[in-house]
């Protein structure tokens, strides 16, 4: 069985408490045959959401349904699911989603060793533009007198400190 189709899951919050039980609300699995589970959810973008699948007569169908009201999602899912159903023999398959996995899985390629590129050239090398070296003197020049006036800054804190401790 699988974790959409529990009716009920019990979860220890902590050692030696008593476990809390969740209940599943999609009632699609008592009520609509060949239901195979659900999840109901709720995002800010989509509102009440669903999807769900059903097995009849070797046919899984799909229902996702997205922004509805909270109360009738299941109900929109099991009419969608009998059209579904319904419609089985009456319309041409236009295709698969993915083909069929085989019985057993093929077996390995044999490695193969890439071929040797060659190297690209290496890059040029070149001085660096006039624009880039101003940007770097400024950049040196406000490193310099950022830290002329953090020394000022520590020389006038220093003599402030000697002179009058201050209140508290």
């Amino acid at each position: 069985m699988h974790d959409e189709q529990l009716r009920t899951a019990r979860f220890p919050l902590k050692p030696h408490r008593k476990p809390v039980t969740l209940y599943n609300q999609n009632t699609m699995l008592e009520t609509y045959r060949g239901d195979l589970g659900g999840k109901l959810g709720w995002t800010t973008a989509s509102k009440t959401t669903y999807i769900g699948w059903a097995r009849r007569n070797g046919h899984t169908l799909v229902v996702t349904i997205l922004h509805t009201r909270p109360l009738g999602v299941l109900s929109y899912a099991a009419r969608l699911l009998n059209w579904g159903f319904a419609e089985d023999g009456k319309v041409k398959p236009v295709g698969m989603l993915v083909r069929p996995r085989p019985a057993h899985p093929p077996e390995p390629a044999p490695a193969v060793r890439p071929r040797a590129r060659p190297l690209p050239r290496p890059a040029r090398v070149t001085l660096p533009s006039v624009p880039l070296l101003a940007g770097l003197g400024t950049l040196m020049l406000a490193g310099l007198a950022g830290l002329a006036g953090l020394t000022v800054l520590a020389i006038i804190r220093r003599g402030r400190r000697a002179r009058n401790p201050p209140a508290r």
